[in-house]
């Protein structure tokens, strides 16, 4: 925000030391006119940049359009005010300036020393950055080749990186999920949830703990508690703030302390699946899990076998545990298979038949009753006694149209057996699905080693095991931040070319974006940070703040040639005179960044990689941008003038 302040007040300073003959009125409007055209170029690429972002959809669109409603608000604003009320306020503050400043010297002596002391490594710097330019202008082909390597060697290491949708963020909750042999009663299920909420109280870090055994799924929408049987639990744990340990170590010694003979005996009859809440955005289930492989096919026997081998590799896989699947448990049931052709002799159809056996044990709604606006179902049953049991159900009349009676018995065949309690479907196509948790791994190395795994198995025709969960989310988010990257370069270079009117002068300012990647690879390498969805979009807006710099150093350049300077002059003079703005602005970022990036403050974990890519990328950028752009600009010169629209003396000399 104070990038415009920081330009016009460096300036306007270097006429006041460089004009004294004039007054400070003067003085300050030659100062602002002159950067006028470059930070309203700077500004426009910066709200370039924020601008499709509002226009994002899905997970990033709610996390960042009110940002970038308010960084393209407020940056508009910053270029009026510095244009304005700035100049003004510097000629009404310099002659008071003046007059105390040999008294406010005295007074503030220890301030001055610290400021000094700060100010010293700077100065340092530029006298360096002064002498290493024409080193480096003399020598363009050896430091462009080894600049063009190191970028290279980013991008290696940045394709290592792990890749994930969002930051992990640790929400101090995790859900347990209990499920015993199907048919269990509730009495057993509560049993078996009350040993393991017994042992789990014993622990300190955690804060308290609500437990679910058994529930039904209401007709409200307002329901929240999923379905679950008799034989099913679910225990939401809940830790405290101030903890010794991270929710997935937490639950990594809770596995283990599970394994002792003594809960290992309580618990040996129950299945259980821990599942980890890493994200504000989800609700922690199966399916946020990283990983998800589909099994579609048609035969659930088959695909029972494949779910399996693909556990199977899973276990084999370091950094993965938790693995879980959807295969359905068999539930006991009775098949009644009707004989169509005696059916049909009685004129009964299968749907009387199903009808009459459904009615016979469960009864029906025969009218409801009505009292202050509620609706009571009226429910006819037979009597418990003849109700209570599927065998009973052979002896039930059937009254057929031909006016008798038919015992259920003679038009039916009674089958017992064991039948999947549910068959889920992805795309209209029978699935199973695996899912598994990481530990101390990344994604992309798991997913490589699964996708090894699956490559090698023999999947039947008509079957595929595809990998799913995250890594597809990945894919899928990245995509889209690519047409939002992509909008916002083209954006750029249109203001950067209606400003120079030039084709060819904004790419050489585009070059300072892959230059700052070196600054981004290696913010994320040192601080462990996986690619996001954060990450790339704090790569976007440093690719619309880092630009600026090259803005500021064309627009001298052209300046100091079109008053009939050298080439090689123009360029030295550029670098060295907006050497100190450009660091200003890039440091003053990189400051105000840097509590979001260390992560502190509540939410800030979920928009610290964004900040440590922006830091990364402006810090490289702003020392890079000094040196590559300057010789570039001297560099494509000559092949540039016969085309280039600025107006420029045909005697200007040229070097290098």
């Amino acid at each position: 925000l104070i990038d415009n302040e920081i330009v016009v007040i460096e300036n306007v300073d270097r006429h006041v030391r460089e004009s004294k003959h004039l007054d400070i009125a003067e003085q300050t409007r030659i100062g602002t006119e002159e950067v006028i055209p470059p930070l309203m170029a700077s500004t426009l690429t910066t709200v370039m940049v924020f601008l499709p972002m509002i226009f994002i959809t899905g997970i990033a669109g709610q996390i960042f359009k009110e940002l970038a409603w308010v960084v393209v608000v407020t940056q508009l604003f910053s270029i009026v005010v510095a244009f304005t009320l700035l100049p003004m306020l510097i000629v009404k503050t310099h002659s008071r300036k003046k007059a105390a400043e040999g008294e406010e010297h005295h007074k503030l002596g220890f301030l001055w020393k610290i400021i000094d002391i700060i100010q010293w490594p700077l100065s340092f710097l530029h006298e360096i950055y002064k002498k290493f330019l024409p080193t480096f202008l003399n020598r363009k082909i050896r430091y462009f080749s080894i600049v063009f390597i190191c970028f290279v060697i980013a991008l290696f290491f940045m394709s290592t990186y792990d890749r994930i949708v969002m930051p992990k963020v640790d929400q101090g909750k995790f859900t347990v999920k209990v499920d015993l042999p199907v048919g269990t009663l509730i009495s057993k299920t509560d049993e078996i949830t009350r040993h393991l909420e017994n042992y789990l109280e014993t622990l300190p870090q955690i804060k308290h703990i609500s437990a679910v055994a058994g529930s039904e799924k209401g007709t409200s929408s307002k329901d929240v508690i999923q379905q679950i049987g008799s034989h099913q639990a679910r225990l939401i744990v809940s830790l405290k703030k101030k903890r010794d340990v991270s929710t997935a170590e937490l639950i990594q010694r809770i596995q283990s302390d599970l394994e002792e003979p003594e809960l290992h005996q309580k618990l040996s009859a129950a299945r259980l699946n821990f599942i980890q809440q890493e994200s504000a955005f989800k609700v922690g289930g199966e399916e946020t899990a990283p990983v998800v492989v589909n099994i579609k096919g048609n035969n659930l026997k088959v695909l029972e076998r494949i779910t399996m081998e693909i556990k199977d590799i899973l276990r084999g896989i370091p950094g993965v545990y938790g693995i879980s699947d959807t295969i359905p448990e068999n539930a006991p049931e009775t098949k009644i298979i009707v004989n169509k052709d005696k059916a049909a002799f009685y004129r009964l159809s299968v749907t009387d038949l199903a009808t009459a056996s459904h009615i016979s044990l469960k009864g029906t709604i025969a009218s409801k009753y009505k009292e202050e606006g509620r609706e009571i179902d009226i429910r006819v049953v037979l009597r418990e006694e003849d109700r209570g049991r599927v065998g009973q159900l052979p002896f039930i009349l059937m009254h057929s149209p031909l006016g008798i009676n038919v015992p259920l018995d003679e038009l039916v065949r009674f089958e017992s057996g064991l039948g999947p309690s549910e068959i889920r479907r992805v795309a209209q196509e029978r699935t199973f699905q695996v899912f598994a948790k990481i530990y101390e791994r990344s994604l992309k190395e798991v997913t490589e080693d699964l996708q090894r795994g699956l490559d090698q198995m023999a999947i039947h025709k008509g079957y595929a095991a595809t990998i799913a969960g995250e890594s597809l989310e990945v894919q899928e988010s990245f995509n889209s931040m690519r047409l939002a990257l992509i909008l916002s370069l083209i954006l750029v270079y249109m203001v950067m070319a209606a400003q120079f009117e030039s084709y060819f002068q904004p790419f050489i300012i585009m070059f300072t974006v892959p230059v700052a990647m070196i600054g981004v690879a290696i913010a994320l390498g040192i601080t462990g940070t996986a690619i996001s969805v954060v990450v790339i979009l704090g790569i976007i807006l440093m690719a619309g703040i880092v630009v600026n710099n090259g803005i500021l150093l064309i627009d001298f350049m052209n300046h100091m040639i079109q008053k009939g300077t050298a080439v090689r002059d123009a360029v030295v003079q550029a670098g060295t005179v907006r050497y100190r703005p450009i660091l200003m602005t890039a440091l003053t970022t990189v400051l105000g960044l840097l509590p979001l990036a260390l992560g502190l403050g509540e939410g800030s974990k979920l928009q610290s990689p964004m900040a440590k890519a922006v830091m990364g990328g402006l810090l490289a950028g702003a020392f890079l941008t000094l040196l590559v752009i300057p010789a570039i600009f001297e560099a494509t010169y000559k092949f540039r003038k016969p085309i280039r629209k600025e107006k420029t003396p045909d005697a200007v000399p040229q070097e290098g």
